[in-house]
């Protein structure tokens, strides 16, 4: 008999070994497989995988029994309930790629890119289109788009890694929504197979502007030392419970440009990405402000003018028009940070009898919402449908929840639905506030003052600013100087946590941890 192989080297895949020693280096998916070892993966690897690569990659790399040692412990009767509904799933054609995602979320870009190119509604004598208007329309069209995006990254419109399917994540991404796809695809990997961990879920790593659990202050990445001074990182963290919406809807999306620009520099850099690859990034990143600027400016209404007879009216648009597609990182986050993360070190992560369908359960939340908005939120707001079976068409996800919850419910795994966006808000606002309570501070204010404030101070502040702003410059100065007073006051009651020291409480878990970077008292 040939002696063991290494625990450490083998993943289990129905019911047998499957050898993956040094595979991580040129795995599509990268090194996420090395969370997986020792473990059995049937379900990650189905849901993952397309039907071709089932078959085709797991033959070569069986481990022959003798040699393999025993199955690890595993949640069986949870496996197998998931395979014989992803099986129902495959028998109804729900994972086969189809042009009717990209058809339709196209048609609703092209409905609002239609409405402000030539809707005659709300135009000045110029006949161009009233700013804000123009901006929301604009901005909507955008909005869809992203959507044809993340359903293509998914292979539900063609093939995932085909060149067509690159092709059009570079024109739909890059030159339309505005983003670098092959960053977001890169980074939508690991956040799939490994959600809300905190070690490897890029895409949940924004502390400290949203700390979402203190177990994010556990990693060297996240510390906050290049702050000039820690009171400010301390103080994002006791403000974040209700900032965090105003925060995400203005900031998200040039974060996610920024952060793309310097990994395809890095990529470039490492060989990973050559310079033509990574030329056209930045030439689709062109496209898209020339296009978007083209037509604010050749539509949007010029008032108001300024004392000096500047047009303030295309700049109204171009602002209403990026936070408009911001709405988007405001709506992702409420299906994940809605809920705590998980470390390495946890028992669910560290234990192998753990599948991954209980931790993608935990980690995700959906939207109870009326049919009528699912065109609203691509269909995510079946998160829990769409992170257990990624590769399924979004248009399938309603019909599929209820068997999903059903399969979930048998095996004792909570189903975690907020009540539409507004649920959402309210369970981010609670997170967040948690966190800050586990980081050794309290929130401030507290957070039984302010669970509907984001929904509120974000709804009221940009009422004001794209409803009422416009007008300052035709109103009494008394109705600014009003304006001003108040906007000062509240942010100013917002930054007392700044002034004053906070108390560390000494049951913090944070400070439990063996690293912690972030130096509370």
């Amino acid at each position: 008999m040939s002696p063991p192989a290494r625990a450490k080297q083998l993943v289990w895949i129905h019911g047998e070994a499957i050898d993956v020693s040094g595979f991580e280096k040129w795995h599509p998916g990268g090194d996420v497989i090395k969370q997986f070892l020792g473990r059995d993966a049937t379900t990650v690897f189905v849901a993952t995988h397309p039907v071709h690569v089932q078959k085709t990659w797991v033959k070569p790399r069986t481990v022959p029994v003798d040699q393999a040692g025993p199955h690890p412990p595993c949640q069986a009767a949870l496996r197998d309930d998931y395979l014989k509904l992803h099986a129902h799933f495959t028998q109804q054609g729900w994972f086969k790629p189809t042009l009717a995602p990209l058809f339709k979320n196209l048609a609703s870009s092209a409905f609002f890119f239609g409405l402000a190119l030539w809707a005659p509604i709300a135009l000045d004598a110029e006949g161009r289109m009233f700013p804000p208007l123009l901006g929301f329309l604009v901005g909507m069209g955008m909005h869809q788009l992203a959507f044809t995006v993340h359903d293509t990254l998914h292979g539900a419109i063609l093939n995932k890694h085909s060149s067509w399917t690159k092709r059009l994540i570079r024109l739909l991404a890059d030159a339309g929504f505005g983003v670098i796809g092959a960053h977001w695809d890169d980074e939508h990997t690991s956040h799939h197979v490994m959600s809300n961990c905190v070690d490897h879920d890029a895409q949940q790593r924004n502390a400290p502007v949203i700390t979402v659990d203190w177990k994010q202050w556990t990693l060297k990445g996240d510390a906050i030392a290049g702050f000039a001074d820690l009171r400010i990182g301390q103080w994002l963290l006791r403000v974040n419970h209700w900032l965090w919406a105003f925060l995400a809807l203005w900031a998200g999306r040039p974060a996610i440009q920024i952060v793309g620009l310097i990994w395809a520099k890095q990529q470039w850099r490492d060989g990973r990405m050559t310079l033509g690859a990574f030329g056209s990034h930045i030439l689709g990143l062109i496209l898209h402000y020339t296009w978007l600027v083209t037509l604010i400016g050749t539509r949007s209404g010029k008032e108001p003018l300024t004392s000096a007879g500047t047009a303030v009216g295309p700049w109204f648009a171009g602002l209403v028009c990026i936070l408009t597609a911001g709405i988007l990182h405001v709506q992702l986050l409420l299906n994940h940070a809605s809920r705590p993360m998980t470390h390495e070190s946890d028992a669910n992560r560290a234990l192998p009898r753990v599948d991954w369908v209980k931790l993608q359960a935990d980690a995700t939340a959906d939207l109870d919402n009326s049919p009528l908005f699912d065109w609203f939120h691509g269909g995510l707001n079946y998160q829990i449908v769409h992170h257990l079976f990624p590769r399924m068409r979004p248009d399938r996800f309603r019909a599929a929840a209820p068997d999903v919850y059903a399969m979930l419910r048998r095996h004792d795994i909570e189903v975690f639905i907020n009540k539409g966006i507004i649920g959402g808000v309210v369970a981010v606002t609670n997170q967040l506030a948690t966190a800050c309570h586990d980081s050794g501070y309290e929130p401030w204010p507290p957070a039984k003052w302010t669970r509907n404030l984001p929904i509120t101070f974000w709804s009221g502040a940009h009422l004001f600013l794209f409803g009422l702003l416009p007008l300052v410059w035709r109103w009494d100065s008394e109705f600014t100087r009003c304006f001003c007073s108040f906007f000062c006051s509240f942010w100013a009651f917002a930054i007392i946590p700044l002034a004053l020291p906070g108390t560390k409480r000494p049951d913090a878990k944070v400070s439990q941890h063996p690293f912690n970077p972030f130096v509370l008292g």
